[in-house]
């Protein structure tokens, strides 16, 4: 099992999955790095997870550069294991933070999101995560994708009422890639998760209600110049039903509710 540190000298850790972008993290880590610097001068760190490190040295490169650049960041060196939930959980294991945060390294959301986060943690909810399907949600999107990110709505909206199908989860966005929650929930969630891929999403939330924690939405506005392939999407998702698949026997044996010990 994972080792986890258990002292914390700051208030947030924000956890940065990088994927193939070694360009997208020198662009916008500065970005973050100027964000969390106005907000949280001093409490804070931002911990690049570049993934899978083997595959895709250029990233790990660009993040190595970017720790040094800034003493509030710090790259850390997967393993050989692919996956965005597997990147999470190793970077988990260096954080210091009593908040951890997350978001994706293109910064797909406005940050405005950590600042009622943060006012959400205090008030005693554990996990505060962004849901593209409320009300007040905003897209951003040129005209030029807008029939792929119809497409993908649609695909979303039916893998969400899949899941709900299965599990006892209420809300309506799983996947978003924008969250905030206090370093004891995320020391359950990622104890608990197997899945090293995007379905662990799906395990945090089961984790988070099945230990009897508060959860609350935020709407969020969303930054989307490109798209992805349906075809991408698709492939993806036969991956994800194995997963779930995994999870749901998991889940039927009690593995995201019972006690467990360190």
């Amino acid at each position: 099992m994972m080792k986890y540190l258990r002292k914390t000298s700051c208030q947030v850790s924000l956890l940065v999955p990088a994927h193939h972008c070694p360009e997208q993290l020198l662009e916008n880590i500065p970005i973050l790095h100027a964000f969390f610097s106005g907000h949280f001068p001093r409490r804070f760190e931002i911990i690049l997870i570049p993934n899978p490190v083997l595959e895709d040295p250029a990233t790990l490169l660009a993040a190595q550069k970017l720790a040094k650049r800034f003493p509030e960041v710090r790259a850390c060196v997967t393993s050989v294991n692919p996956g965005k939930g597997q990147a999470l959980k190793e970077g988990f294991g260096m954080a210091r933070g009593r908040w951890i945060f997350t978001t994706d390294a293109d910064l797909p959301f406005d940050l405005a999101f950590f600042l009622e986060a943060g006012r959400m943690l205090k008030l005693g909810f554990h996990l505060v995560t962004g849901n593209r399907r409320l009300p007040y949600s905003r897209f951003r999107i040129p005209t030029r994708v807008l029939h792929m990110v119809y497409q993908r709505v649609l695909l979303g909206r039916l893998f969400n009422f899949f899941v709900r199908m299965l599990f006892p989860i209420h809300t309506t966005d799983t996947q978003a890639g924008i969250r905030a929650m206090t370093r004891e929930t995320a020391l359950e969630v990622f104890r608990r998760q197997v899945c090293p891929l995007y379905s662990y999403d799906i395990e945090m939330f089961l984790t988070v209600q099945g230990t009897g924690r508060r959860i609350a939405e935020l709407p969020v506005v969303l930054n989307l110049p490109s798209e992805k392939s349906t075809i991408r999407i698709f492939r993806s998702g036969f991956i994800a039903l194995y997963w779930i698949t995994r999870i749901f026997g998991l889940y039927l044996r009690g593995h995201y509710s019972r006690a467990r010990t360190a």
